[in-house]
């Protein structure tokens, strides 16, 4: 499918989708008590993961982010999703929603694990883990391998 076929699928679908819902599914952190985590093979902290699922149903799109951050201070884990109604969402391309997903989906949950994060660290007595920035550059290599489910939930 040309570019800029798909151009004009994800601002159809910028303008169609409609968020429902910001849900919460986890916020976690364990402090480590002064014990230290092994470095990782080139001697830098374990990085933060972040894993995004996506989720197709009949006239309506999830995006979920997981995060997962280990320091020496802590153990970190926040999961939020974000719910769109789509009305036509059988109409768009794995690609266009892919591109929604990067544009617009991400940037609406990142706010709030950013913040969740933040909080549970502090809670618990460490310094506050705040993730950097989020950029669209960052993201655009990872979601090409990301997979849709379209099951019916069980």
């Amino acid at each position: 499918m040309p570019d800029e076929v798909v151009d004009a699928e994800v601002s159809r679908l910028l303008d169609e989708a409609e968020l429902l819902d910001v849900r919460c599914y986890e916020i976690g952190a364990k402090a480590r008590a002064g014990f230290k985590l092994p470095k990782a093979r080139d001697d830098r902290e374990m990085p933060t993961e972040l894993r995004v699922f996506i989720q197709r149903r009949k006239g309506e799109l999830g995006v979920r982010i997981r995060a997962e951050i280990l320091s020496d201070e802590a153990e970190v884990r926040a999961d939020f999703a974000a719910i769109y109604t789509v009305p036509n969402e059988a109409l768009y391309s794995e690609r266009a929603i892919k591109q929604f997903v990067a544009k617009d989906a991400i940037f609406t949950i990142f706010p709030f694990l950013r913040e969740a994060i933040a909080e549970a660290t502090r809670r618990i007595g460490v310094e506050p883990h705040v993730l950097s920035m989020l950029r669209l550059k960052d993201l655009e290599g990872d979601l090409g391998g990301l997979e849709i489910d379209s099951s019916e939930p069980t």
